[in-house]
């Protein structure tokens, strides 16, 4: 019994998943169009970090 309520479960994350992403009238095109906005952010600012962070230990 509680592998079958397991799979179904698993079966029906996706859609939940999605449904539930469109939040506030934003759809999930938009939510992953903001999550690859702010990934790109943090890792340009991780690399400006680096560079700045090399730039001062050199003599």
């Amino acid at each position: 019994m509680k592998s079958a309520i397991a799979s179904e479960s698993m079966r029906a994350a996706p859609p939940i998943t999605v449904a539930a992403a469109t939040f506030e009238g934003i759809s999930f095109a938009d939510w992953v169009y903001v999550a690859v906005f702010i990934y790109t952010a943090a890792q340009l600012g991780y690399l400006l970090w680096r560079w700045w962070k090399e730039y001062k230990a050199t003599p």
